[in-house]
């Protein structure tokens, strides 16, 4: 009796261990739904005049977490949609971000491969855009000439491969095209952006350094 007791005792001690590891190993950086934030603005609400021509034209802070287990790269993209729907705009694209780093610190460098920013529904060239020439890491700072507020995202693509492409300047639909197949989680993250002149006070920040994100293994 006391051996039959034993075992059962055993059996539900190896069953308890073997959920709670699946749960811990489910998502790479915590447990819970794969999300994207910033430090910086809240989600839904305005972009700081900081990262756009009014300011330092530096890229935002970018943080995520939830990761999905087998996640081998993550991208980015900040897009908008002008108010006709017609056209789509691509400000910053990067991909090939390490799978160990959930955060990009402001004006990040150093991080991941640069795409083109786009216009006029992402046909990349030079009267739609090109590679940012300006900044290292290939940011384009909103720069609006009014018109009222628009709506911008920052998605976050958790993706189960690392990407390859045998084209040089990779553009938000070529993104979207090589991973359509092979992303596990996405987010976005939108904010509103409305220039209402240049802001007060503000002045070109001095060039940032080079700067590795937070990564965690």
């Amino acid at each position: 009796m006391k051996n039959k007791t034993e075992r059962s005792i055993f059996k539900l001690i190896f069953v308890f261990t073997i959920a709670t590891l699946t749960a811990s190993v489910s998502y790479a950086g915590g447990s819970g739904k794969f999300s994207v934030s910033s430090p910086a603005f809240e989600r839904g609400g305005p972009y700081p005049a900081e990262f756009t021509c009014d300011g330092s034209s530096f890229s935002p802070p970018v943080e995520w977490s939830g990761v999905p287990a087998g996640t081998k790269s993550f991208a980015l993209n900040l897009w908008h949609t002008s108010r006709s729907g017609e056209n789509e705009f691509s400000y910053w694209l990067l991909y090939n971000i390490p799978a160990n780093v959930y955060s990009l610190p402001i004006n990040v460098t150093g991080i991941g491969t640069i795409g083109w920013f786009t216009g006029g529904k992402g046909e990349k060239g030079a009267e739609a855009g090109g590679k940012n020439k300006i900044k290292e890491n290939g940011y384009n700072p909103m720069c609006s000439k009014g018109g009222g507020a628009s709506t911008y995202n920052i998605t976050i693509f958790a993706l189960s491969e690392k990407l390859k492409f045998n084209i040089k300047n990779v553009s938000r639909l070529d993104l979207l095209s090589a991973i359509k197949d092979i992303t596990l989680a996405e987010d976005t993250l939108p904010y509103t952006y409305e220039r209402k002149g240049r802001a007060k006070g503000s002045k070109k920040g001095k060039k940032g350094g080079k700067s590795k994100g937070k990564a965690e293994n």
